[in-house]
């Protein structure tokens, strides 16, 4: 079963993290729980709009959740 990882961009170096990963079906309800600021429906993780990110020259940035992409 191909499974989902969630994007997030950095503001500061652009780059784009892939995690935390689930199950595809868990996707939509999950995304549109974060983007609506409602609990998380299934245990176990939790995404959020915001984060952090470490850049590659060791300075850190804020990430925007900007959606997810599905893997093999």
């Amino acid at each position: 079963m191909p499974s989902i990882a969630f994007e997030y961009k950095c503001r500061r170096c652009g780059r784009i993290d892939r995690n935390p990963h689930t199950a595809e079906p868990n996707g939509p309800p999950t995304l549109i729980s974060a983007i609506m600021g409602k609990p998380h429906p299934f245990p176990g993780f939790e995404v959020r709009m915001l984060d952090v990110h470490t850049c590659p020259d060791k300075g850190m940035g804020v990430t925007d959740l900007i959606g997810y992409s599905i893997e093999d």
